[in-house]
C-alpha cells in the first residue's frame, strides 16, 4: 500500500473521519487487536491512536506501524511500548505489521456494513414507494377502467402537471381513497 504524502492534512482528516473513530472510545474489537499486539510483541502496552503515539511517562515506544487507508492516507498508528528499551524481533515486527493491516481491514468492513445498511434502508423505502404506486395504479385502473399502462401514463402525466414526485402523488391518491374523499386524479 502506498502512503499518500502527508501534505494534504485536511484530506487525511477526512479519511480518518470517514471511519468515525475520532472522539470515540476504542471499540472492543480494536482493543483486542491492540492487546494481541502487546502480547505478541512482549510489550507492556499497545495502543491504536488516530494521531501521534504518546506512550506516556515511564514507557518507551518500541515500534509503531502506520494504519494506511485503502486510498493511501495514514489514518493512525498501532504501537507498542514497554518500560524497557529493546529491539523487536523480526517475527514481532511482522506480527505488528499484520495486526496494523487487520485494524484497517476491520475499519473497512465496519464502513462497508454501515454503507450496506444505508443501501438496505434505501431499498426498503423504494419498495414502500413501489407498493404505494401499485396501490394508486390499482385504484386508477378500477375507477377509470384503464389497463395498467394507461393508468401509469395517467399517474405520470398528472405527476408532471402538478410538478410532484410520482411516489408522493401515489401516496396522496391512496390516502384520499382511504379517507373516502374525492380522488385526486
Amino acid at each position: 500500500m502506498t502512503v499518500v504524502c502527508e501534505v494534504d492534512q485536511e484530506a487525511r482528516l477526512r479519511a480518518v473521519r470517514r471511519y468515525e473513530v475520532l472522539d470515540a472510545p476504542l471499540e472492543p474489537a480494536l482493543r483486542r487487536i491492540a492487546d494481541l499486539a502487546a502480547v505478541s510483541c512482549h510489550a507492556a502496552v499497545a495502543e491504536i491512536t488516530w494521531g501521534e503515539p504518546d506512550p506516556g511517562a515511564g514507557l518507551v515506544e518500541l515500534a509503531r506501524r502506520p494504519l494506511v487507508s485503502p486510498d493511501g492516507y495514514e489514518i493512525g498508528h498501532l504501537w507498542v511500548a514497554d518500560p524497557e528499551t529493546r529491539v523487536l524481533s523480526a517475527d514481532e515486527e511482522d506480527v505488528l505489521t499484520r495486526l496494523a493491516a487487520l485494524v484497517v481491514d476491520h475499519l473497512e468492513l465496519r464502513l462497508l456494513a454501515r454503507r450496506s445498511e444505508e443501501v438496505v434502508d434505501q431499498l426498503q423505502q423504494g419498495l414502500l414507494s413501489n407498493r404505494e404506486i401499485g396501490k394508486a395504479l390499482g385504484l386508477l385502473m378500477a375507477q377509470y377502467q384503464l389497463d395498467d399502462d394507461a393508468a401509469f401514463d395517467k399517474l405520470r402525466d398528472h405527476s408532471r402537471d402538478l410538478n410532484v414526485k410520482l411516489r408522493l402523488l401515489a401516496a396522496e391518491i391512496v390516502a384520499h381513497h382511504n379517507r373516502g374523499t374525492r380522488p385526486l386524479v
